[in-house]
């Protein structure tokens, strides 16, 4: 388990996690607001919610996500003010995607 979001970025890091909001690619479609095709495949492994503090402008959830092909990534979604509607929307299309 990881103490707080920075410990977490850290440690899937090192892990080969990337972070797919700085990936070019997958970046640019997320601005977009375009959920990339090859994201069908992808499936969230774990989440990872963090509050810390008592402003709800640093509540965050971190998910982990993994590809079949074996490439592996994480995004951060943050509450609040700092909410990115791509990302949300992004997300909830892979939890649309599970339960089917």
């Amino acid at each position: 388990m990881y103490n707080d979001l920075a410990d977490a970025v850290e440690g899937l890091k090192e892990k080969g996690y990337l972070n797919l909001s700085e990936d070019e690619k997958f970046g640019k479609d997320i601005r977009k607001g375009k959920v990339p095709p090859e994201i069908r495949e992808t499936i969230i492994v774990e989440s990872y919610r963090f509050d810390e503090g008592t402003d709800p402008g640093d509540e965050s959830t971190l998910y982990v996500l993994e590809r079949p092909d074996g490439s592996k990534g994480f995004l951060v979604l943050s509450f609040g003010m700092y909410k990115d509607p791509q990302k949300t929307a992004l997300i909830d299309e892979l939890q649309k995607l599970e339960k089917r």
